[in-house]
Protein backbone atom coordinates (compact mmCIF):
# COMPACT_ATOMS: atom_id res chain seq x y z
CA UNK A 1 0.00 0.00 0.00
CA UNK A 2 2.60 2.55 0.94
CA UNK A 3 4.22 1.45 -2.42
CA UNK A 4 1.40 2.61 -4.30
CA UNK A 5 0.94 5.83 -2.54
CA UNK A 6 4.35 6.82 -3.42
CA UNK A 7 3.92 5.83 -6.44
CA UNK A 8 0.89 8.00 -6.96
CA UNK A 9 2.49 10.71 -5.59
CA UNK A 10 5.50 10.96 -7.70
CA UNK A 11 3.26 11.15 -10.71
CA UNK A 12 1.32 13.66 -9.43
CA UNK A 13 5.09 15.44 -8.83
CA UNK A 14 5.29 14.63 -12.62
CA UNK A 15 1.78 15.53 -13.90
CA UNK A 16 2.30 18.89 -11.99
CA UNK A 17 5.39 19.43 -13.38
CA UNK A 18 4.29 19.24 -17.41
CA UNK A 19 3.45 22.05 -19.20
CA UNK A 20 0.64 21.79 -21.51
CA UNK A 21 0.83 23.37 -25.66
CA UNK A 22 -1.48 25.78 -24.82
CA UNK A 23 0.70 26.90 -21.64
CA UNK A 24 3.49 26.88 -24.13
CA UNK A 25 1.95 28.81 -26.48
CA UNK A 26 1.99 31.86 -24.25
CA UNK A 27 5.84 31.79 -23.57
CA UNK A 28 6.66 31.87 -27.84
CA UNK A 29 7.66 35.50 -27.37
CA UNK A 30 9.40 34.82 -24.59
CA UNK A 31 11.63 31.83 -26.33
CA UNK A 32 11.82 33.70 -29.34
CA UNK A 33 14.25 35.97 -27.09
CA UNK A 34 15.63 34.13 -24.82
CA UNK A 35 17.13 30.69 -26.05
CA UNK A 36 17.57 29.04 -22.07
CA UNK A 37 13.87 29.89 -22.52
CA UNK A 38 13.52 27.75 -25.38
CA UNK A 39 15.63 25.00 -24.52
CA UNK A 40 13.25 24.80 -20.46
CA UNK A 41 10.13 25.42 -22.14
CA UNK A 42 10.80 22.36 -24.38
CA UNK A 43 12.37 20.26 -21.60
CA UNK A 44 9.02 20.93 -19.56
CA UNK A 45 6.87 20.02 -22.67
CA UNK A 46 5.92 16.04 -24.18
CA UNK A 47 7.54 14.77 -26.46
CA UNK A 48 4.32 15.37 -29.04
CA UNK A 49 3.77 18.98 -27.79
CA UNK A 50 7.60 19.42 -28.48
CA UNK A 51 6.89 18.89 -32.20
CA UNK A 52 3.59 21.21 -32.11
CA UNK A 53 5.35 23.89 -30.60
CA UNK A 54 9.01 24.14 -32.53
CA UNK A 55 6.56 23.86 -35.59
CA UNK A 56 4.56 27.20 -34.32
CA UNK A 57 7.70 29.04 -33.50
CA UNK A 58 9.07 28.87 -36.43
CA UNK A 59 5.71 29.89 -37.83
CA UNK A 60 6.20 32.84 -35.41
CA UNK A 61 9.63 34.08 -36.30
CA UNK A 62 8.63 33.72 -40.09
CA UNK A 63 5.79 36.18 -39.61
CA UNK A 64 7.81 38.87 -37.58
CA UNK A 65 8.83 41.99 -38.90
CA UNK A 66 12.40 42.57 -39.79
CA UNK A 67 15.09 41.26 -42.58
CA UNK A 68 15.53 37.98 -43.58
CA UNK A 69 19.09 37.74 -42.13
CA UNK A 70 17.99 38.84 -38.66
CA UNK A 71 15.05 35.74 -38.82
CA UNK A 72 17.49 33.42 -39.73
CA UNK A 73 19.72 34.41 -37.00
CA UNK A 74 17.03 33.57 -34.47
CA UNK A 75 15.50 30.49 -36.66
CA UNK A 76 19.17 29.29 -35.95
CA UNK A 77 19.76 30.64 -32.24
CA UNK A 78 15.63 29.36 -30.97
CA UNK A 79 15.99 25.86 -32.92
CA UNK A 80 19.55 24.94 -31.42
CA UNK A 81 17.87 26.09 -28.12
CA UNK A 82 15.14 23.64 -28.79
CA UNK A 83 17.41 21.04 -29.76
CA UNK A 84 19.12 21.22 -26.30
CA UNK A 85 15.63 20.61 -24.84
CA UNK A 86 14.56 17.55 -27.27
CA UNK A 87 13.28 14.80 -25.18
CA UNK A 88 15.39 11.81 -25.26
CA UNK A 89 14.09 9.63 -28.15
CA UNK A 90 12.40 12.74 -29.53
CA UNK A 91 15.41 14.22 -31.31
CA UNK A 92 14.94 13.16 -34.71
CA UNK A 93 11.15 14.24 -34.74
CA UNK A 94 11.90 17.39 -33.29
CA UNK A 95 14.90 17.62 -36.24
CA UNK A 96 12.54 16.54 -38.62
CA UNK A 97 10.14 19.32 -37.74
CA UNK A 98 12.90 21.99 -37.60
CA UNK A 99 13.60 21.15 -41.33
CA UNK A 100 9.53 21.04 -41.99
CA UNK A 101 8.62 24.34 -40.38
CA UNK A 102 11.96 26.68 -40.99
CA UNK A 103 11.79 28.80 -43.48
CA UNK A 104 13.49 27.40 -46.72
CA UNK A 105 16.11 30.37 -46.97
CA UNK A 106 17.15 29.53 -42.59
CA UNK A 107 18.03 25.82 -43.82
CA UNK A 108 21.64 26.09 -45.02
CA UNK A 109 22.41 28.35 -41.73
CA UNK A 110 20.33 25.91 -39.73
CA UNK A 111 22.61 23.04 -41.09
CA UNK A 112 26.06 24.75 -40.80
CA UNK A 113 25.37 25.28 -37.57
CA UNK A 114 23.60 21.83 -36.45
CA UNK A 115 26.58 19.79 -38.08
CA UNK A 116 29.33 22.14 -36.43
CA UNK A 117 27.75 22.85 -33.17
CA UNK A 118 25.33 19.64 -32.15
CA UNK A 119 26.22 16.80 -34.29
CA UNK A 120 30.12 17.27 -34.39
CA UNK A 121 31.52 14.77 -31.88
CA UNK A 122 34.60 15.91 -32.72
CA UNK A 123 33.78 19.57 -32.03
CA UNK A 124 32.55 19.04 -28.26
CA UNK A 125 31.64 15.59 -27.00
CA UNK A 126 29.60 16.80 -24.13
CA UNK A 127 27.10 18.83 -26.29
CA UNK A 128 26.95 16.64 -29.56
CA UNK A 129 24.67 13.37 -29.65
CA UNK A 130 26.18 10.18 -29.68
CA UNK A 131 25.29 7.66 -32.13
CA UNK A 132 23.30 6.08 -29.31
CA UNK A 133 21.32 9.19 -27.86
CA UNK A 134 20.43 9.84 -31.65
CA UNK A 135 18.70 6.75 -31.55
CA UNK A 136 16.62 7.03 -28.88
Amino acid sequence: MKKLVMLIAICAVCIAQALTLAEARGKIAQCIQDTKTMTATMKELSAADQVAFIAEVNTAIAGMPGSTEEKVGTIVDVNKAAMLGAAKGNVSTVLAEVYASAPAEALPAVTEVFAKELFNRSADASVSYSDEQYKK
